[in-house]
């Protein structure tokens, strides 16, 4: 599956399977089946002010995938706190997730391995997701999380990660989370709310 969606302001354009509901201050994006399998790609821009910007689920990302995703976020006082990216073992990922922030925005982003609640843990694979985050043009940000079979548990320690940005005037306040992916639903839940 190849599928792009673009939202510019309440304007909503795609292809493919990916689709977005705008409703007040909420823009929540869609893949009706929450599963990347194969070789999918997506692709989400989305230029808008003043929303939080979701998802309705999990997107799990299943064994013996070698999945693209991007992301290119702009616009001012933004929320983007998608779900977890649930990654099967032997899964292989792609994600940039591009951020452009005209004034505040705080950024969520985590990465849950393995479906450790069924005994399954993440030993092969290789996933590479890299977030770029712009003040006003300027790069504050250039981050890279890198998994290559068992190496999270040298760099991260546990199973899951949550990163969470805080950016404003010029800076931006970065929070690390190492969490196993059991538990990471629950602590993502609080820190969204």
């Amino acid at each position: 599956m190849k599928a792009w969606l673009e939202i510019n302001g309440d304007i909503v354009k795609k292809s493919g399977s990916l689709n977005a509901f705008i409703s007040h201050d909420n823009v929540i994006i869609a893949n009706p089946s929450e599963v990347l399998a194969h070789d999918d790609e997506l692709r989400v821009f989305i230029k808008t002010n003043n929303k939080k910007i979701t998802d309705q689920a999990y997107t799990k990302i299943l064994s013996n995938s070698d999945v693209k995703l991007e992301y290119v976020i702009e616009g001012s006082f933004l929320t983007f706190k998608t779900h977890p990216i649930l990654f099967y073992n032997r899964a292989k990922a792609e994600i940039e997730n591009v951020f452009f922030v005209k004034d505040k925005a705080i950024i969520i982003e985590s990465y849950a391995l393995g479906r450790e609640a069924h005994g399954e843990k993440f030993k092969e694979g290789k996933i590479r997701a890299k977030t770029l985050i712009y003040y006003n043009s300027k790069l504050l940000v250039f981050d890279v999380y890198r998994v290559t079979g068992l190496s999270y548990l040298n760099t991260i320690g546990s199973s899951g990660l949550i990163g969470v940005y805080r950016v404003g005037d010029y800076e931006v306040d970065i929070e690390k989370i190492s969490i196993s992916s059991e538990d990471i639903y629950e602590r993502w839940s609080r820190i969204v709310e």
